[in-house]
């Protein structure tokens, strides 16, 4: 699975991976709602009860064609990745500072001491009846004004770390 980063807030990043992004494969298609299986809503609508689906794509990922679907769900805009038969493979959700683990967080200060959280997005993946949260997708800000992008572990391990530029909007932040 190719870990970018997907806004599921603003839905910025999932409109961009509906227009613009390809897996190595094949062109990510979009799917209209009406032509989401039975299966997929059905799925979507016994896990997150009283959501609405707002868009829909399909794609395939590590060989496998998937179902790639924004979500509200409450005030949460999830990103739900499902099989085409309907099961949950994995949700993006956002989450807040309170909700990363220790292991996390003292990672954290210790790399950026005093850094300012601008968005965490958690994803869980799913196996059979198990919802376990897997990585930690986190943009902050540094003491020195550096934007970072980074992707940790529940248990504090970093996957990626790297500096993103700041143009227009982003320096609000700043």
């Amino acid at each position: 699975m190719d870990m970018h980063w997907l806004n599921t807030g603003t839905l910025f990043g999932f409109m961009a991976l509906l227009g613009v992004a390809q897996s190595a494969s094949a062109a990510v298609v979009h799917v209209p709602l009406a032509r989401l299986p039975q299966a997929v809503t059905d799925a979507l609508r016994l896990r997150f009860p009283g959501s609405e689906v707002i868009a829909a794509d399909v794609d395939t990922i590590d060989g496998a064609t998937a179902y790639r679907v924004a979500v509200r769900y409450g005030e949460h805009h999830l990103q739900v990745t499902l099989t085409l038969d309907g099961a949950i493979v994995e949700f993006n959700h956002h989450a807040t500072v309170a909700d990363l683990p220790a292991a996390v967080s003292n990672v954290l200060e210790t790399m950026y001491p005093s850094y300012k959280c601008r968005k965490i997005e958690a994803t869980v993946r799913v196996v059979g009846e198990r919802e376990v949260t897997a990585l930690y997708q986190i943009r902050l800000v540094t003491a020195r004004k550096q934007v970072r992008k980074l992707a940790m572990t529940p248990h504090g391990h970093v996957i990626e770390n790297e500096r993103q530029e700041t143009k227009g909007p982003d320096r609000r932040y700043m």
